[in-house]
Formats: structure tokens, sequence, C-alpha cells
């Protein structure tokens, strides 16, 4: 994909961002407290990080590499205690799909490996405990609404 294509593409994602995570909050967190308060935080930490990325991107030629887990991409994890591998795509809360492999950025294993980068191990919370996995590959392609 070329330079201006990701790059429109999330800038047009953090706008979407902006306008939508208030919303996103009520219908998600509608009782102000914590988790209210973390996910708004986390959303800035979002933005702020894929700023960061285009304005790096920006001075670098070439091909369009993701350092970390965007919404957007699809990441393939491998589970630390089986080394069996799983791949999701990290999407928007109406782009959700999990037959697909979808998971919104807003579930709690989109939000555990949002940010993450190649090589990192992560604790993923799960129903039955806890879990590591290991971030083995990201790639970018981007889900466009229907």
């Amino acid at each position: 994909m070329m330079q201006q294509d990701w790059k429109t593409y999330y800038i047009s994602q953090l706008t979407l961002l902006d306008e939508r995570k208030e919303q996103w909050a009520d219908k998600y967190f509608p009782s102000p407290g914590r988790e209210r308060s973390q996910f708004l935080q986390f959303v800035d930490r979002y933005t702020s990080a894929v700023e960061g990325l285009i304005g790096q991107q920006e001075q670098a030629a070439g091909s369009f590499e993701a350092p970390f887990v965007l919404i957007g991409s699809t990441v393939t994890i491998e589970y630390v205690s089986d080394g069996s591998r799983e791949s999701y795509t990290i999407c928007l809360p109406e782009q959700m799909d999990i037959d697909c492999g979808h998971i919104s950025f807003l579930s709690p294993l989109g939000r555990q490996l949002l940010l993450a980068s190649p090589s990192d191990t992560v604790k993923v919370k799960a129903p039955d405990g806890e879990l590591e996995v290991l971030i083995k590959s990201i790639d970018i392609h981007y889900i466009q609404d229907d």
C-alpha cells in the first residue's frame, strides 16, 4: 500500500476516534468512574501514538510497516504455554465479526493487544486466568466500512 494511502486512512481514523470516543464511552462505559476514565485515557494514548507514527513515517521513505498493533491491523499471536497461534484483526466496534477474527479494539483482548510491538510478550486476561502471548507479526490491511 502506498504511503499516502495509509496516512490518509489513519488520519481519517483519528478524526473518527475523536468524534466517537464520547459516544463509545457513553455506550460501553456509561457509569462515571475508573473504567470510563481508563477508556478515555486509552483512546488518547492510542491517538498520540498514531500521531507520532504519522510524523515519523513522513520523515522516512519507503513502504509503511507498523511498529505496533493498530486498529485495522491483523496481529498473529503465539500462546507461550503451547506454541499455538491465532490471528485477529483489530477493528472498530461496529466492524466486529468474531467468526472472521475481527475483534473490537474495545474488547478486553483488543485493548490488551493494541499498541503492542512484534516480539512483545503480553499478559492477556481471560475468563479462566491469565495467558502470556507473544506478538509474532503485524500486518496492515484496512477494514473499510460497508
